[in-house]
Order: structure tokens, then C-alpha cells, then sequence
């Protein structure tokens, strides 16, 4: 039992498990892509809480004489620490209160790579539009301010989890005015507590 009354899971231990159970001979099973997306919906709505000691954001320059922002965090589920969960915010340092990109950063081992879940999308440079993969309501629909729920997303299986196709997006439930508002609504949407504590990106020029 760690600080906080958080546990460390030992080794390398993920949120998202390589295997799902043993055969009749006792050899572990590949979890299937169903599998793992069925575990990543039992973490969205597991209790969560943001792990904030010693983090801060990080700065990178950038080709154009911006630099970009970064904020990764470590998430506990249940009160367990585990490898491969974490929270993560961009944005620019030149851009105050908009182009902000946020998700739960989840390893799955079966694909090596990270699956960047519940994204939000808050005053983007860009707009995105559906395709045809999206339900009929959102099909075919463009958005500013969006994000793109894991329920929608994961008809598209391992693409969703690579983002190597469309993701599919929709309007934020509610307008959002600055960037505290869009910490509330990430704590809701990716039921973490300790979201709201996240501080203010040090952007250029502006007066705290």
C-alpha cells in the first residue's frame, strides 16, 4: 500500500490483459478484439482517480517558432496503479484556450501500441466529418467542437483502437467556455476524479 492508499501492481501488469483464460491444456489464450474492448469499457466505468504528484507539462519546440504542450498523467483504477494508463492534453504554447486535444492514453498489449480513448476535441484548428461508418444521426455530419465516445467507436474494432480509419465523432454535450469547464467535462466523460486540479497550460502571453 503506496501513498494515498493507491496499490502498485507488480511487473508490468496493464489495465488491457494480453491473454483471456487458458485452453484445456492449460495454455493461455489470445484475448480476441471483442475482449479487449470489453475491458477497456469495464475501465471507463470503473472509479478512477488522477495521480498529480511530481507532474507538470512539458514543453517541445516546434517548427514554426511555437512550442507544443504536453500533459500526461498516471491514472489509478480502484485504487490500483497499474502500467499503461494515463491521461493525456495537448495543445500549443501560441494558441491560448483553443486546439486542445485530449484523451485516456490505454497500452494494449495485443497491438503493441496505445489506444487513445474517450478523445475530445475542444476549439480545434481543423473540422472533422464523418463517413458512412457512423450511425445515421452523425453520418456524413461535420463538427468543431467534438469528441468521440468509446461507445460509438468501437463498431471499427482494431482500426478504432490504432485510429488507422475515421474516428466517429459528435457535438459536445454542452458548450464550453474555458479551459476549467473542459477539465469538468473530462473528469465526467472519462470518470476520473482530481481532472479539475490539472493546471492552466503555460500559454504565450497569458495573464494568470
Amino acid at each position: 500500500m503506496g501513498k494515498d492508499g493507491l496499490r502498485a501492481t507488480a511487473g508490468c501488469e496493464t489495465v488491457v490483459a494480453r491473454h483471456h483464460g487458458q485452453d484445456e491444456r492449460g495454455v493461455r489464450v489470445p484475448a480476441t478484439i471483442d475482449q479487449i474492448l470489453d475491458q477497456i469499457d469495464a475501465m471507463l466505468r470503473a472509479k478512477k482517480d488522477l495521480l498529480l504528484e511530481g507532474i507538470d507539462w512539458q514543453k517541445r519546440p516546434r517548427a514554426g517558432g511555437f512550442e507544443a504542450l504536453d500533459f500526461v498523467a498516471p491514472v489509478a483504477v480502484d485504487g490500483v496503479v497499474r502500467n499503461g494508463l494515463s491521461v493525456r492534453i495537448t495543445c500549443r504554447s501560441d494558441l491560448c484556450d483553443c486546439d486542445v486535444h485530449a484523451h485516456l492514453q490505454i497500452y494494449v498489449p495485443a497491438i503493441s501500441a496505445d489506444a487513445n480513448v474517450q478523445r475530445v476535441e475542444w476549439r480545434p484548428n481543423s473540422r472533422h466529418t464523418n463517413d458512412g461508418k457512423a450511425p445515421a444521426a452523425l453520418r456524413f455530419k461535420t463538427f468543431t467542437d467534438r469528441w468521440h465516445e468509446f461507445s460509438l467507436n468501437r463498431r471499427l474494432g482494431i482500426g478504432a483502437l490504432r485510429q488507422t480509419v475515421p474516428m466517429i465523432a459528435q457535438d459536445l454535450p454542452r458548450p464550453i467556455a474555458d479551459f476549467n469547464e473542459l477539465l469538468e467535462f473530462l473528469g465526467e466523460v472519462w470518470n476520473v476524479e482530481g481532472v479539475v486540479r490539472i493546471p492552466q497550460p503555460p500559454w504565450e502571453g497569458r495573464i494568470i
